[in-house]
């Protein structure tokens, strides 16, 4: 029972700190909003500023956005200037020491906020509404879309019935099947970190349940700490950061990992891996869980209350919705990673020996150079009309199709885009990092010392419900898949 009271003890006091965050927060935001120069449901006319700082993302290949010769021409073509502050690593702690703090840039941009942050940045005026901005005056391509697309504007439409960050999402015609820990597949269920709590899944009966607290879970920790005791497991695996991992593997330090790309991970020894095969569990299950990676959101471009003229940047941002314009963000500019066109004039994508032989990289490591992180909106009717889905991609869903669909018996996914009410929001708000935190170390103590006894086991579940608010969270889920499945 050592490494459960450690545990314990550990997640209590995180939570003492989150309470007592919550509860400044909570006193901040009830006795002065502050939307700086804006107001909800009314556009800011004032167009004095042409300067912005816009804090966000960048993969862990990019160099930074400051000479991304498509951002520079889209900047000029705006009208504006942007100073960027960018980062691989660390940007949630950096953001919310940023928003903490009230040290806003003007923009956060590809941070990934979720639902309820946005709800919550958006009530207490930290993100400014912009509704008044999805018109045909501010952004002529957006409006379009949304006008064809009422389903996008319902995706990004909070609670309130307020719009605080642009649509972002990429509809390529299949949702993403895989899983950070795919070895779990032995045992029934493929764990996936969304924008719900990591172990949350929907049933086909429309209940929702976490899997952390099934048998299947428990069993899986219990097999695979002998796969850890044995030096099959990297020790680093439950701490490491991506660039760690990608350093590992390009110097061909592991044999098995998880990535969307081959190549990408591991560099020179590419051609050494194959695929992993679907793992039989003792019993011989072996059926991989359907997660979701995106959907429609609206956390990757958010401006906040410091930015005195919305309308100049929305300017810059509306050019993104441009077809040719969010493909060359997705990927690369026109004459780097887009070559040439077929014969209907349809983009095609750079081919991987000849990125190879002009680049020294392969295409997958071009793309990740020259990708830009942010409110990228990508419609499947795009892959006929302005570019090909790149063949790596093709290839990797004739994949996910052929290798592994046929190992999925459920198809049904949680949907990442739900909305919640304001008292759902303070649920999350209060449960969810516990939870989450109190699960994954749990997870990697079991899977190191050895799995749970019963008498672990049930305090483990105990201390889900009693002190990290379990019951609560999966109310909150179920109550808003029922609002979002038309059952409410």
């Amino acid at each position: 029972m050592r490494e459960w009271n450690m545990c314990y003890n550990n997640g209590k006091k995180f939570l003492s700190c989150m309470l007592a965050a919550g509860i400044a927060l909570s006193m901040t935001a009830c006795g002065n909003k502050d939307y700086g120069h804006h107001e909800k449901g009314v556009a800011n006319t004032d167009t004095s500023q042409t300067q912005f700082a816009i804090m966000g993302a960048q993969s862990a290949l990019s160099p930074g956005y400051d000479d991304n010769v498509v951002l520079n021409q889209l900047q000029e073509d705006a009208g504006i200037s942007i100073e960027w502050t960018t980062m691989s690593e660390s940007l949630a702690e950096q953001v919310n020491i940023r928003i903490a703090g009230d040290e806003l840039p003007d923009a956060f941009m590809g941070v990934g906020f979720s639902n309820y942050d946005i709800s919550r940045y958006g009530d207490d005026g930290t993100f400014i509404d912009l509704t008044p901005y999805l018109t045909e005056e501010y952004m002529p391509n957006l409006s379009k879309i949304l006008e064809e697309n009422p389903d996008i504007r319902s995706a990004i439409t909070m609670d309130d019935g307020y719009i605080y960050g642009l649509p972002a999402g990429e509809r390529m015609g299949t949702a993403g099947i895989g899983a950070a820990e795919d070895f779990y597949a032995g045992f029934g269920f493929t764990n996936w970190p969304n924008d719900v709590c990591n172990d949350l899944v929907l049933r086909s009966d429309g209940t929702v349940e976490f899997m952390c607290v099934t048998d299947q879970y428990r069993q899986a920790l219990t097999y695979f700490h002998d796969w850890y005791a044995e030096g099959l497991m990297d020790v680093e695996m439950f701490s490491q950061s991506d660039t760690q991992l990608i350093s590992k593997c390009s110097q061909g330090y592991v044999g098995v990992s998880t990535w969307w790309y081959i190549e990408e991970l591991m560099g020179d020894y590419a051609e050494d891996y194959v695929f992993l095969p679907i793992l039989d569990g003792p019993d011989g299950t072996h059926n991989v869980t359907i997660r979701t990676g995106g959907g429609i959101n609206s956390g990757q471009l958010n401006i906040t209350k410091a930015c005195k003229s919305p309308a100049n940047l929305l300017k810059f941002y509306d050019m993104w919705y441009a077809p040719e314009i969010v493909m060359q963000l997705q990927y690369g500019p026109i004459g780097t990673y887009f070559t040439e066109k077929d014969e209907d004039g349809v983009w095609l994508s750079i081919p991987n020996e000849e990125s190879l032989e002009k680049y020294g990289k392969g295409s997958g490591e071009l793309k990740g150079e020259c990708e830009v992180a942010g409110p990228k909106l990508i419609l499947s009717d795009y892959y006929q009309t302005t570019f090909r889905m790149e063949d790596r991609a093709i290839e990797r869903l004739t994949d996910l199709y052929d290798f592994w669909m046929p190992y999925v018996d459920d198809t049904s996914t949680y949907p990442v885009d739900c909305v919640f009410t304001g008292r759902e929001l303070d649920d999350i708000d209060w449960y969810k990092a516990n939870f989450e935190s109190a699960v994954s170390e749990q997870e990697g103590l079991w899977i190191k010392n050895g799995g749970p006894t019963d008498e672990e086991w049930e305090a483990y579940i105990e201390h889900l419900r009693d002190k990290c608010g379990m019951d609560k969270l999966l109310a909150v889920y179920q109550n808003a898949y029922n609002r979002y499945s038309g059952k409410e």
